[in-house]
């Protein structure tokens, strides 16, 4: 996990937790938890409260599942 500031998300092209569910095709509740137990793609913290993936870290993430 990363730390990104909040403006920094409208660069980084980050898809939000229910996007990157969508795209792995797992409910939004498996990356809670793949997040909770550290075994899911890579993700970044955007300010307190907020996640994002990138396409390029949830396509490394299948392909090694």
């Amino acid at each position: 996990m990363l730390l990104l500031p909040e403006d920094a998300c409208r660069h980084a092209h980050l898809l939000r937790p229910p996007e990157a569910a969508a795209y792995l095709g797992v409910a939004e509740k498996t990356l809670w938890y793949w997040r909770r137990w550290k075994i899911g793609p890579r993700y970044y913290r955007i300010g307190s409260r907020h996640v994002g993936y990138t396409v390029r870290d949830l396509d490394a993430f299948r392909e090694r599942r």
